[in-house]
């Protein structure tokens, strides 16, 4: 056949005429980003002239456009350099978009780059609108966690009664020694209760973290120091099945983050490696540092985060690896290559990463094992010196004015807080609701020095209580105490200098290390009355 002009112009009409009956949406961009052409059909599928589009820049269309959650923007940026696509295949992502009719739309954009006869570098894409996809899987996604529930609550459950049964079991121990006169031997019971109730503790926030109820508590960290906590935990997670290492950098840039969703992340990869490798010979290596990543690097355009420097967490065992096929799901709820598994664990890793504005990259080849690296961003602030959460005031406060307001609907919680703040050398008078803490302090507030209310009561809030309170008395100090993070809190109020938060549940000596830290501050700030 020999090709004319005229045949040309054929097959190019034939081209476009199936361009434009398609369901795809086909756009050309050209070297500087804009795009040169758009079907016509994208009327049909989004609603949108072909002109309005035509001209724009991605950066510009990505703005307008693009509403996809911030954890999720591998997006545009990876293409605003085309001559990275060429001979790579099709760099494919999937989008969220809001149309100028306010509808919502999920679509599948694969984008293809190739160079011109004149050097110069193009792209063709084409857009398919995946939104009837996304919801049905979405929907299948919910039904299958609802099946998951069960098995979550059979093992929070099982959790919840193995540190009752610890608790109880310590607590009548004790009581027997008391009665037999031998109450210097209590002490390793009461010990036995407190470690227990701190592990019931872990398992509500991770309910709470997986109900979607847990707000991120940000703070300044060391990422070594948090690792460091863990060791013994993690050793006694992997004993007798693995052997486990550590290799933790003694300094790191600080990174914000929340530290038991950071602590869940951990926990979860070590976990996964440890299965990973289980038996004769395996071994799982914890490692921190630092990680450089280039906006030319195949890892920044695979993951969309910015070129810089990252905090790096390295989990990395000697298992039989992670073929390709398995790597493009490992992180998708509920997949699992393990019988039995949920599948749960690496997709709320990497949901705890994306939270933090980082991500977790995977590279790993058959039977040459796995590593796993977090990257979190480097974070403004260095790391404070840590302050003392642990000790009464070795002496009673300086001013016998001093008077402390402790208001809590559960009447255990109250009584035992105030028994532990007289014990450090407080005075101390309660109230059980809003109402009754707003009559305590018309009787004394020329005596009270420092409110500590909780945040969830009946009646009348912890905030509208205070509320009220400042409204005759601004420089009232308080303490707020919730079984919720501090994020939780009505910013107006945790962002002034006089209010400090505990989050529940505590110990006496954080309780009054904290009291005892407002006290110091509003003395050097000014005299108290």
């Amino acid at each position: 056949m020999t090709v004319t002009p005229a045949s040309t112009t054929a097959i190019a009409d034939r081209f476009r005429a199936l361009a434009e009956d398609s369901d795809e949406v086909i756009v050309e961009v050209g070297p500087d980003t804009t795009l040169t052409y758009v079907s016509p059909n994208v009327h049909t599928v989004f609603a949108i002239d072909a002109a309005e589009l035509t001209g724009l820049d991605l950066e510009t269309i990505a703005t307008r456009f693009d509403v996809s959650p911030r954890e999720e923007l591998h997006g545009f940026s990876g293409l605003l350099s085309l001559a990275q696509l060429i001979g790579r295949g099709p760099y494919q992502r999937i989008r969220r978009l809001q149309l100028p009719d306010g509808s919502v739309r999920w679509v599948d954009i694969a984008v293809t780059g190739f160079e011109a006869g004149n050097g110069q570098s193009h792209a063709t894409a084409v857009v398919r609108d995946i939104t009837q996809r996304m919801q049905l899987e979405e929907q299948l996604v919910r039904a299958q966690k609802l099946e998951s529930l069960s098995l979550l609550a059979g093992g929070s459950a099982h959790s919840f009664n193995n540190q009752l049964t610890t608790i109880l079991l310590n607590v009548e121990l004790a009581i027997a020694e008391v009665e037999e006169g031998k109450s210097q031997k209590i002490l390793p019971y009461l010990w036995s209760v407190v470690e227990a109730a701190a592990r019931a503790e872990e398992t509500t926030h991770q309910l709470l973290t997986y109900a979607g109820k847990q707000p991120i508590d940000l703070n300044t960290l060391d990422v070594t120091e948090e690792i460091r906590s863990l060791r013994g935990f993690l050793r006694s997670m992997a004993a007798g099945r693995v052997t486990l290492e550590f290799n933790l950098r003694g300094w790191l840039p600080a990174v914000e983050a929340d530290s038991k969703q950071l602590n869940q992340l951990i926990t979860h990869l070590t976990l996964n490696a440890v299965e990973a490798c289980a038996g004769d010979g395996g071994r799982v290596i914890v490692s921190t540092g630092t990680f450089e990543l280039d906006e030319h690097s195949p890892d920044a355009i695979r993951t969309g985060l910015a070129p810089g420097t990252y905090v790096c967490i390295e989990v990395s065992d000697n298992g039989e690896g992670i073929d390709p096929e398995a790597q493009l799901k490992v992180f998708d709820p509920f997949y699992s290559t393990r019988p039995g598994s949920i599948g749960l664990g690496l997709a709320e890793a990497q949901g705890i990463a994306r939270a933090h504005h980082g991500t977790i990259i995977v590279d790993s080849h058959p039977e040459d094992g796995a590593t796993f690296k977090v990257l979190l961003p480097v974070a403004e602030q260095t790391v404070p010196d840590a302050a003392p959460i642990r000790g009464v005031p070795a002496t009673a406060p300086d001013s016998p004015v001093d008077l402390v307001l402790v208001v809590d609907d559960e009447d255990y919680i109250r009584q035992l807080a105030a028994a532990g703040l007289q014990r450090a050398g407080y005075d101390v008078i309660t109230a059980g609701s809003g109402p009754e803490a707003i009559a305590q302090f018309a009787e004394h507030a020329d005596r009270i020095s420092l409110l500590i209310t909780d945040l969830s009561m009946p009646e009348m809030s912890g905030e509208a209580l205070i509320g009220k309170l400042r409204r005759t008395h601004p420089d009232l100090p308080v303490l707020m105490m919730s079984g919720y993070s501090r994020s939780s809190v009505s910013r107006s109020l945790v962002d002034l200098p006089t209010i400090s938060f505990l989050q529940k549940p505590f110990l006496i000596s954080e309780l009054t290390a904290c009291v005892s830290r407002i006290f110091q501050q509003a003395d050097a700030e000014a005299p108290r009355r």
